[in-house]
């Protein structure tokens, strides 16, 4: 196994994420530095890790995906010194801060919806890299009463692609979920998760959002979970995550 894959595995952290950790020396294995993330090493003959100057646990982890409705106002940050509603908070009080999560895509604090959090880091890479193109579904609520042509231009533009300080941000595809007097709620589908990426592409429509929810996160949906809500996946829902990492690890499309 290469370095990279232990430090992945038994942080619960993606494989980018494991490899920036190597290549700034902040991995130690049996107390000696080393910068080689591809290093062969035998996870067996291993009797100590240390990542950024902490030990983390050896023994094989079994793996473990939970689902959040992360409500507004909550931080996606296992930590933060400054600002305590946190994901990591909601884990301690329930007890699982020992399991190694790791959230697979964040949300801004003012958004809200669903987080999916594992200790498996293969499956936050599948489910974040830009290269699997995993979908991501939000529904935006404009609170405004948008005409059904506007709203079909919008999309064929979103599609098509929009140029944002330097970058295309683009949707795979669009569909009105309510159309009411009050406003209007779309669903947008995702699968690139650039940084703010929903916000600034109704920014450049210059449309107001009064909410954005993430509903679907690859097989996952929300479901009925309530704001603040916390469950491990059911059998379906794991088993439809198994489908999709045979899926993609068949089209040959692994990250390096």
């Amino acid at each position: 196994m290469r370095l990279l894959q232990l430090v992945q595995r038994q942080a619960g952290i993606a494989r980018r994420k494991a490899k920036a950790l190597i290549d700034r020396g902040e991995v130690r294995l049996d107390g000696e530095l080393v910068l080689d993330p591809f290093q062969e090493v035998d996870p067996e003959a291993v009797r100590e890790l240390e990542v950024q100057g902490r030990r983390v646990p050896l023994e094989r982890k079994e793996p473990v995906v939970y689902k959040l409705y992360k409500p507004r106002e909550m931080l996606s940050s296992l930590y933060d010194p400054k600002y305590p509603h946190t994901v990591g908070r909601l884990l301690r009080r329930r007890g699982l801060q020992g399991l190694g999560l790791a959230i697979a895509g964040r949300l801004d604090r003012d958004a809200e919806g669903l987080l999916l959090l594992t200790n498996d880091g293969e499956l936050v890479n599948l489910l974040t890299h830009p290269r699997y193109e995993v979908e991501k579904v939000y529904h935006v609520a404009i609170p405004r009463l948008l005409p059904y042509r506007h709203i079909y231009e919008i999309f064929r533009k979103m599609q098509r692609g929009v140029r944002d300080e330097g970058e295309r941000l683009r949707i795979r595809r669009g569909r009105i979920v309510r159309r009411t007097k009050d406003g209007t709620v779309l669903e947008l589908v995702l699968t690139e998760g650039k940084k703010h990426e929903v916000k600034r592409l109704i920014r450049h429509f210059k449309l107001p959002l009064e909410r954005l929810v993430r509903v679907a996160h690859g097989p996952v949906t929300l479901g009925s979970l309530k704001p603040g809500e916390l469950t491990r996946l059911t059998a379906p829902e794991r088993a439809a995550l198994e489908s999709l990492k045979k899926r993609l690890y068949s089209t040959g499309s692994k990250a390096r």
